[in-house]
């Protein structure tokens, strides 16, 4: 079901999109993640002091809905801890793949994700970002 408010948000994250870059900067580490679904890759740099994420970038070769996802991700993860960052994205995943999660750990931003199980071909696309800071930082 169309819900505009949240459309509204993810359009708003797309057109003005948050921490987007297409320099390396120093005092970040770059880790990459490319789909074979569609060729979308995502860029992600992070910058931590001890457990803590200071800062999150990225830069993003893809499509609207993963630019959108990219940019909220880097809003609302940053000054969290790897832990903290690492249950959030479990339930941002659990939520856009339909699965039980803790919608009190979720804003209303990254709710608006929260339909996407609905457009199959597109849960990949939102997945991207998330799946690639989780990789790094479980590695």
């Amino acid at each position: 079901m169309f819900d505009a408010k949240k459309h509204e948000i993810i359009m708003k994250h797309y057109h003005n999109p948050q921490n987007q870059t297409d320099v390396r900067l120093p005092g970040y580490i770059p880790f990459e993640k490319q789909t074979s679904y569609c060729g979308d890759k995502v860029i992600i740099q992070l910058k931590c002091d001890n457990n803590k994420i200071i800062d999150i970038k990225y830069e993003a070769n893809v499509c609207s809905i993963c630019v959108a996802s990219a940019s909220v991700m880097s809003v609302y993860l940053q000054h969290l801890t790897k832990t903290q960052a690492l249950n959030k994205i479990n339930h941002f995943m659990a939520m856009v793949q339909n699965q039980t999660y803790d919608s009190t750990l979720l804003n209303s931003d990254l709710k608006s994700f929260d339909i996407v199980y609905q457009l199959p071909g597109k849960i990949n696309c939102v997945l991207l970002p998330w799946q690639t800071l989780q990789e790094f930082l479980l590695g």
